[in-house]
């Protein structure tokens, strides 16, 4: 190795040492605003507790979108046993957010704090931290239920919503997360807008908000497909629903000033499907079963790869560096009775630049499904098209390629085409997309349309999708009506005045590219669920997949359980929204039926969505799917306590004990010698786990259980399943 000469050596060592003191501002470390790290620290300690064990610290200087902060640290020197992480916004010295971690309790408590009293503690930090800030917020009416999950702890959630004169701020609020053992404050999350509020002078009212939203024919009448094969509770297919949805540009957002519909026009329009795949066919020496005879006999008659092939290069020219790289013959993902060819192609490794090029062909049909070519273009430099010229462009091809649907479908365009009416060309995007919805009877089909993307420098179609399904459609003879359809739609969801952060026609880079705006739109009342669309034959209210919206959970008090045994374990069912068919009484002496208790161990699962919207049946081929009881059982059987000491102990997942044999399991009930073989493993593990001992003295298999005593034997069971996952 060459040997560097002393000079150079001081030379470097000069300008070491002079770099060493000059400012670090000068030398372009980050301005922190007014406060410093040592003062963020002195912030967060006056206001929480750091726990002593937490010895590690590290911290970190953030900046976006317009703001700065400090983020903190501290954990323990094991990073499983908890660590504590705060931000300070080093602007306003504000702490805008605390998270404290450490494995949190298991199993199930009765909470030692009310939520009134954590709101009490949460307001209490709010007048310290943000005192000039606290008269903007208001409680946000949340009956939130109490989760019992069985592998941690629980907390109260508490939603502060920042208002200016009663007018909500979008976005802008505190949450907070309330320990309910402890009282100890666990979490903290505060967003605050810096831009300036509009007065509300002036603004319309909420019936002209309504009108607004009626006469701009927000709500649209439409089929709704199933997302995927889903089978109805007959077994069969389910079909599409007539509904009307929201569809509009604005999104339903009113301006509060004029009664005009507010459009981003940042925002554009378009559908990027993307068609999940399921594996290929296999072979087998073995007997051929029916359901495989039937797989054969699907397969037969199928076009080959090199029709496929030709298919696709009918439409598309692939470019020459490009290579056919691989293929699969693959069920359809929603239809798995359908077939279809999946075919890519790759630039070869002698090409200088990376290209790609995927298709799809029908391969009962030889109709061409999709296609998407990725090829970088050498020379951009012509003058880009407008909007209007790629739409001649994807016109002429949809006539081409689909001259007996291009009739049966109408471009989405919502406005847009005012927008992008003439643009700078910096100001075109790369590809302009148009989706083209499919129409039945006069009704557009959401879900179902083509999609062409036209390349706006090579005006080449570079992309192309078809998604049309094969299925009958209802008659559109008794839908309600727009009118009925509107005022179903607002009476759940009443225009509502606030502000919001908008965009207008800005680019979206950052935070403080926005304005707040005054709008309407319409807002479920909290705590009640959005309402995505309404069903255009019953009216009835339905979530983002066409599914009617379950009541919001709520948590009961129930007014016939003062003195009960139980008391205190169905009070604690109670706030979690469990067993609450009959709302203000728990009924404790009425028989439980099966069901009813599959229910309720799904809810204590925190399954209470799940648990809440499915039928019975539903319910119990879950439980058997969970193992909990066995294949057959009837939903309306009266639990009987052998029954109840077996779906214990199966929901603990421990029943491979209950077969041990000999002296290993025992139970002191006098009758345990004459329980069946089977049932003595569940009586004893039931009794020595403390989750079912009867009298004391007899098991008594036959006895039917009570909704109270199944109460008690819920929260035990809970309590173990934590005391499980602890080791």
């Amino acid at each position: 190795m060459r040997k560097v000469s002393r000079r150079i050596i001081s030379g470097i060592l000069s300008i070491l040492l002079m770099v060493s003191i000059v400012p670090t501002s000068v030398l372009g470390a980050p301005n922190t605003g007014e406060i410093s790290l040592e003062q963020a620290i002195q912030e967060v300690k006056e206001h929480f507790t750091i726990p002593e064990e937490y010895t590690e610290f590290t911290s970190s200087f953030w900046e976006r979108n317009n703001q700065q902060g400090w983020s903190l640290r501290w954990s323990a020197e094991e990073r499983r046993d908890g660590s504590f992480n705060a931000d300070v916004d080093t602007q306003t010295g504000i702490i805008t957010s605390i998270n404290s971690w450490k494995e949190e309790r298991s199993g199930a408590d009765i909470p030692a704090i009310s939520r009134e009293q954590a709101t009490e503690i949460g307001m209490k930090l709010l007048t310290e931290i943000i005192p000039d800030r606290v008269c903007d917020l208001k409680i946000r009416p949340n009956e939130e239920v109490i989760p019992l999950h069985r592998w941690g702890g629980g907390r109260y959630t508490i939603h502060w919503q920042r208002v200016a004169g009663d007018i909500p701020v979008e976005n802008d609020g505190v949450t907070m997360g309330i320990d309910y053992m402890t009282g100890e404050i666990v979490s903290y999350n505060q967003s605050w807008s810096d831009e300036k509020l509009p007065s509300a002078e002036g603004t319309i009212s909420e019936k002209q908000a309504c009108d607004a939203f009626i006469n701009n024919e927000m709500l649209r009448l439409e089929y709704l497909l199933p997302n995927r094969r889903i089978k109805s509770e007959d077994g069969e297919k389910e079909l599409p629903k007539l509904v009307y949805r929201l569809h509009h540009q604005s999104n339903g957002l009113i301006d509060a000033f004029t009664g005009e519909p507010l459009i981003n026009e940042n925002e554009m329009r378009y559908s990027n499907d993307k068609e999940a795949m399921m594996g290929g066919m296999g072979e087998s020496q073995n007997a051929i079963s029916p359901q495989e005879l039937k797989e054969i006999e699907q397969t037969l008659n199928l076009i080959s790869q090199e029709q496929a092939v030709a298919v696709v290069k009918k439409w598309v020219s692939i470019p020459e560096e490009m290579k056919l790289s691989g293929s699969s013959l693959n069920p359809d993902y929603q239809y798995p009775e359908q077939r279809m060819w999946s075919l890519n192609w790759d630039t070869n490794s002698k090409s200088n630049s990376y290209g790609s090029f995927y298709a799809r062909v029908n391969a009962v049909t030889g109709e061409i499904l999709s296609f998407s070519l990725y090829s970088p273009e050498k020379d951009n430099k012509g003058v880009k098209l407008q909007r209007k010229d790629a739409e001649k462009i994807a016109l002429n091809f949809l006539g081409r390629i689909q001259p007996d649907k291009k009739d049966q479908v109408e471009l989405e365009t919502m406005g847009i085409e005012k927008i992008y009416d003439v643009l700078k060309d910096e100001e075109i995007p790369s590809q302009w997309r148009f989706y083209f919805t499919r129409l039945v009877n006069g009704i557009p089909c959401h879900g179902n349309g083509i999609s062409i993307n036209v390349d706006s420098s090579s005006k080449k179609i570079v992309s192309y999708n078809l998604n049309w399904t094969d299925v009958a459609f209802p008659s559109a003879d008794k839908v309600l009506g727009q009118e009925k359809a509107n005022e179903i739609y607002l009476t759940e969801q009443p225009m509502t005045l606030h502000f919001t952060p908008w965009y207008g026609d800005k680019e979206i880079r950052a935070r403080d590219a926005a304005e707040l705006k005054l709008v309407y739109s319409p807002q479920a009342v909290p705590p009640q669920r959005q309402v995505q669309m309404i069903d255009a034959i019953s009216g009835d209210k339905l979530g983002w997949d066409g599914k009617p919206v379950a009541e919001q959970q709520h948590p009961c008090v129930f007014g016939d359980i003062a003195g009960h045994f139980a008391e205190k374990e169905i009070s604690l069912l109670g706030q979690a929204g469990i067993l609450c068919e009959y709302k203000t009484a728990f009924h404790p002496q009425e028989e439980i039926k099966l069901v009813t208790l599959l229910r309720a161990m799904l809810g204590v699962e925190n399954d209470y969505y799940r648990s809440e919207r499915s039928s019975d049946d539903e319910v119990m081929k879950e439980a058997v799917r969970r193992h909990w009881i066995e294949e057959g059982q009837k939903p309306e059987t009266i639990v009987t306590r052998d029954l109840l000491a077996q779906m214990m102990i199966r929901w603990l997942d421990i029943d491979f004990i209950t077969r041990m044999s000999g002296e290993a399991l025992q139970a002191p009930y006098q009758d345990y010698a004459g329980l069946a073989a089977d049932m003595k493993g569940y009586a004893a593990l039931t009794w020595g786990l403390g989750i079912i001992r009867g009298d004391g003295v007899h098991f008594n298999a036959a006895h039917p259980i009570a909704r109270g005593e199944a109460a008690v034997v819920l929260i035990r069971t809970l309590k173990i399943e934590g005391e499980k996952h602890n080791y």
